[in-house]
């Protein structure tokens, strides 16, 4: 009896050819939930959120700090919305061709990120412990997609 043993040499023999790896398809969904969910809060805060809103949500606050905390936040938001929820569309787009397999999407999504996680810090003082977290995080969602472009077209 001459049976063989079928081996794998390589991950690219695993997966049939134009499909979707499980790890990419995790990534994916991962970035649309997380850029859906902030394109959610900036279009409710431009919609909802005017002077009238803003100034009785900080009347509302019990201590002064709790007030120029909040007062911060609505200016932050104010300032960085409107960009904030361009830039994630485009995430959203980038996403979606890194879904369909295309390198072009990898090729937007990484420096788009690097951008976004730079757009605070054009508009508020500066925190080097908050820049390195966000930092942090970005540079791994692109390390995770950077082990996937092998399967992606150029």
């Amino acid at each position: 009896m001459n049976e063989e043993i079928s081996t794998f040499d390589t991950e690219d023999d695993l997966l049939p050819q134009n499909e979707r790896p499980v790890f990419l398809k995790v990534l994916c969904i991962l970035s649309w939930i997380n850029a859906g969910l902030w394109i959610l809060l900036f279009t409710f805060f431009k919609l909802f959120v005017n002077d009238e809103v803003a100034s009785q949500a900080i009347e509302m606050q019990k201590t002064d700090e709790e007030k120029k905390a909040l007062e911060f936040s609505i200016q932050f938001l104010e300032q960085t919305s409107l960009p904030f929820l361009l830039l994630y569309l485009i995430s959203i787009i980038s996403v979606y061709m890194m879904w369909e397999m295309k390198k072009k999407g990898f090729m937007i999504y990484a420096p788009l990120h690097l951008v976004i996680i730079l757009v605070p810090y054009f508009v508020m003082p500066f925190s080097i412990s908050d820049f390195l977290f966000s930092f942090l995080i970005v540079s791994v969602f692109i390390g995770m997609y950077t082990s996937n472009l092998k399967y992606m077209k150029s």
